[in-house]
């Protein structure tokens, strides 16, 4: 099964149905986090979705290797 197409079931391609959710994370991770996002001219918020997205997709390639061994 796909993660990312799971999480984005029900939406279409011009508008992604997304959940608010809080986390909570250490000040020092946030500032972290924070110039990372400044560095690549993103929000704070979508830098962690992308993150996030690059290791879903990176863990799915992963599963999948492992499925055909």
């Amino acid at each position: 099964m796909c993660y990312t197409n799971a999480i984005q079931k029900g939406a279409d391609d011009m508008h992604p149905y997304k959940v608010q959710q809080g986390f909570r994370l250490d000040h020092d991770t946030i500032e972290k986090l924070r110039v990372i996002a400044d560095g690549e001219n993103r929000s704070l918020n979508n830098m962690v979705e992308a993150i996030l997205m690059r290791h879903i997709q990176q863990y799915e390639i992963d599963l999948d290797a492992l499925a055909e061994e």
